[in-house]
C-alpha cells in the first residue's frame, strides 16, 4: 500500500501547485477537481475503519481518477513536448505493468478454468447432490454446475436454501476444500486427520486443485472443522444400574483420568429410548436416567461422538439385570430430544426431525397439548416466501393431525383416541418437516423446542 501511495502523493504534490495556479488566475481548471477528489477521498479513507480492512474494494472510487492523476504533471510539459512524453510513458508502463501482467492472467484463468472444469465433472460423477466448502467456492461450484450440485457456504450464508437443503437431504456429509489451502493446521488437513483417529469411514479424493471429503458416516458441525485431534478416546465401563418408576438409572466410568474435550457420551435402549450428555474436559462418572420399557432385563448400547461426529469403535453393548417397572402417566421424552435452552426466559427443549414422547394410559376422551416453538424465520424476505415448517403428529402409529407452524410459540391440541390396548403406554411422535444447525444447540439438528406438553 505504501509503494501504490508514494507517487500518488507525488501527483496530489503536483495537482495542489496545479489548484494553486488555477486560484490565481481565477480559472477552475477540470483536473485539478480529478486531484481535489483524490485528496479528499484519500483523507477519508486513511482516517476511517475501511483502511484497516485487507479488502482492495474500498479503493475502486480511485480508478475514477488515477488516469488523470498519472498524466496531470505532463501540465508542466511544454507544449510542443507534452503530447508525446505523456503517450511514450503510458506506452512504457503498459509494456513494463500491464502487459506482462495480462498474459500471466491469461494463463492463470486458463489452469484455474481446466481446475474448475475438472472439479464440476468430479463432483457431479460422485452421484452426491449436495456438498459444504468455504464462501469464495460454494456458490462459484454451485453455479458452474447449474444446481446439479449444491454447495453450501460454510463462512458466510449469502443464500438461506442452500443450506436448508444441504441439512435436509437425508445423504452423508460431502466436504470440498482447496488443495492450496490444505496445510498443516487447515481445515482439510485437519478433518483428515480427525477422520482417520476417529476411524470414521470417508473417501478422499485430491484432483485439480480440490480435495473431496465425501461419504463421512455422521454429521460434521463447524465445530469439528475447527477442533483440534484428541490425545486419546476414553473408554467407559458400566459401574452401577438400577430401575424403577419406568426409568433406567446406569453410572459410567472411564479410567486413565478424565476425558478430553469435545466428547459426548450416547446411551440407547434400542427401539424405545435415547439420551446424551456432553462430557466437560476432566470429567470421569457420567450418570444416565432414561425411559425404559417395562420388562425383566433391559439392554441398552453406548457410545461416544466427538463434536457431533459418532465415533463407531466405542460401541458397546451391556444387558442390565433390572426392571425399570411400570411408567407414571406423565409424559416423558424417549428420542430426538437434546439439550434444554433458555428460550425468552422460559425453558425449552430440543428436538429433532423425529422425537417420540410417552404419555402413559390415557383415559376416554383425554386431550393433548402441546407448546411448541418453532425458531425458523421463513418470513424473512431471504428465503423468498418459498419455504414453512410443518410437524405431523401420530399416536401409536396412526396420523392425528398436520400442521404448519409459524416462527415462535405456538399451541397445538388435540382429543387422543381411545386404544384398543388400554393398560399399555401411549406413543406420541413428531415428525416435522426440516431441522437446521442453530447457533443455542451447535452440535444438533434442530426442527423445533419442546416448551410443554399436558394431557387433560
Amino acid at each position: 500500500m505504501a509503494l501504490f501511495l508514494i507517487p500518488l502523493g507525488l501527483v496530489v504534490i503536483a495537482g495542489v501547485g496545479l489548484a494553486g495556479f488555477a486560484v490565481r488566475r481565477r480559472r477552475l481548471e477540470p483536473d485539478v477537481i480529478f486531484a481535489l477528489f483524490f485528496a479528499a477521498f484519500m483523507l477519508l479513507y486513511l482516517f476511517s475503519g475501511f483502511s484497516r480492512q485487507e479488502a482492495l474494494r474500498y479503493l475502486y472510487p480511485l480508478y475514477l481518477v488515477i488516469p488523470v492523476l498519472l498524466l496531470l504533471p505532463f501540465r508542466l510539459v511544454r507544449p510542443a513536448f507534452r503530447t508525446p512524453a505523456a503517450l511514450g510513458v503510458v506506452l512504457v508502463l503498459f509494456a513494463a505493468g500491464s502487459l506482462s501482467g495480462y498474459w500471466k492472467g491469461v494463463r492463470q484463468v486458463r489452469t484455474r478454468d481446466a481446475e474448475l472444469r475438472g472439479t464440476v465433472a468430479d463432483l457431479t460423477a460422485t452421484g452426491a447432490r449436495h456438498w459444504q466448502a468455504d464462501y469464495w467456492n460454494a456458490y462459484l461450484l454451485t453455479a458452474l454446475a447449474a444446481e446439479r450440485v449444491i454447495v453450501h457456504s460454510t463462512d458466510f450464508d449469502r443464500y438461506f436454501p442452500y443450506r436448508l437443503a444441504y441439512h435436509n437431504h437425508g445423504e452423508r456429509d460431502n466436504l470440498i476444500f482447496r488443495a492450496s489451502r490444505a496445510v498443516p493446521g487447515g481445515s482439510a488437513a485437519g478433518l483428515i486427520d480427525l477422520l482417520r483417529f476417529l476411524d470414521v469411514d470417508a473417501r478422499i479424493q485430491a484432483r485439480h486443485g480440490y480435495i473431496l471429503v465425501r461419504g463421512i458416516a455422521g454429521p460434521v458441525f463447524p465445530r469439528l472443522l475447527r477442533a483440534a485431534v484428541p490425545d486419546r478416546i476414553p473408554v467407559f465401563d458400566l459401574k452401577e444400574s438400577r430401575g424403577g418408576g419406568g426409568f433406567v438409572t446406569a453410572r459410567f466410568r472411564t479410567a486413565g483420568g478424565g476425558v478430553p474435550d469435545g466428547f459426548g457420551f450416547h446411551v440407547e435402549i434400542p427401539n424405545y429410548s435415547r439420551a446424551v450428555r456432553r462430557l466437560p474436559a476432566g470429567k470421569e462418572d457420567v450418570m444416565v436416567r432414561l425411559p425404559g420399557p417395562d420388562s425383566k432385563d433391559v439392554e441398552i448400547m453406548t457410545w461416544l461422538d466427538f463434536e457431533g461426529l459418532p465415533i463407531p469403535s466405542t460401541r458397546r453393548r451391556f444387558t442390565l439385570s433390572v426392571s425399570p417397572g411400570s411408567p407414571g402417566r406423565r409424559p416423558v421424552p424417549l428420542q430426538g430430544f437434546g439439550t434444554n435452552i433458555d428460550w425468552g426466559g422460559e425453558r425449552a427443549r430440543v428436538m429433532k426431525k423425529s422425537a417420540f414422547i410417552r404419555i402413559g394410559r390415557l383415559a376416554s376422551g383425554s386431550r393433548v397439548r402441546i407448546d411448541l416453538i418453532s425458531p425458523f424465520d421463513f418470513s424473512d424476505p431471504y428465503w423468498y416466501g418459498n419455504y414453512e415448517q410443518a410437524v405431523s403428529i401420530s399416536l401409536d402409529g396412526k396420523n392425528i393431525l398436520d400442521q404448519t407452524l409459524k416462527s415462535g410459540l405456538q399451541r397445538i391440541e388435540f382429543e387422543a383416541p381411545d386404544s384398543e390396548e388400554k393398560n399399555r403406554p401411549r406413543i406420541l411422535r413428531l415428525d416435522f418437516k426440516y431441522h437446521l444447525p442453530f447457533d443455542f444447540a451447535p452440535l444438533w439438528k434442530t426442527a423445533a423446542l419442546l416448551e410443554s406438553i399436558q394431557i387433560e
